[in-house]
């Protein structure tokens, strides 16, 4: 197995003169390297669309919240970027959008979600009552989770499973 490249600590006009040095013995012009860089840059961003699709094919959110562009500005659009700032600052936390019918609890999860998945973290849309539904489940005798499991499965931390629950009424995430 090859050893990870360990690389001392340099000034920056050190390792420009490496990489110069570099490109000059591998007979590698500037236009070339440029070329190149501009290649990497965007075969990853390729990857990074690609896998952010992928993530939102999963992340079972309501079609019509989708679909809507919500107006940032306003009431609406400083609550949101109150809870962009609460997941950045806390590596936990439960959030519970609870309101009258038709505020946009669930417009605002699903761009929280879309602001997640745009960072390549997963996410998972529920609804409180899909929670315990899913809880109630594992109640029958031929349930194939124990309540536990459940329980447990929407409690790990992204980095344990591959998503984030969001829903209308609850919202986990582990930053």
């Amino acid at each position: 197995m090859n050893e990870p490249l360990v690389v001392p600590a340099k000034k920056a006009s050190d390792i420009v003169e490496s990489l110069t040095e570099s490109v000059i013995k591998l007979n590698i012009s500037a236009e070339q390297l440029q070329a190149h860089n501009k290649r990497q840059r965007e075969f990853v961003k390729r990857q990074n669309t690609f896998k952010v699709e992928e993530l939102r094919r999963r992340w079972q959110a309501p079609q019509r919240h989708v679909v809507e562009s919500p107006d940032f500005s306003g009431e609406w659009g400083a609550k949101f970027t109150v809870l962009q700032q609460m997941f950045i600052a806390n590596t936990g936390l439960t959030l519970a959008l609870v309101g009258e019918r038709g505020n946009g609890k669930t417009q605002l999860a699903v761009e929280l979600m879309r602001w997640f998945t745009s960072l390549l973290k997963p996410a998972l849309f529920t609804t409180a009552i899909g929670f315990f539904i899913a809880v109630k489940t594992s109640y029958r005798k031929d349930s194939e989770q124990t309540e536990k499991a459940i329980m447990e499965e929407f409690g790990k931390t992204r980095l344990e499973r591959d998503r984030t629950a969001i829903g209308k009424t609850t919202c986990c995430s582990s930053f």
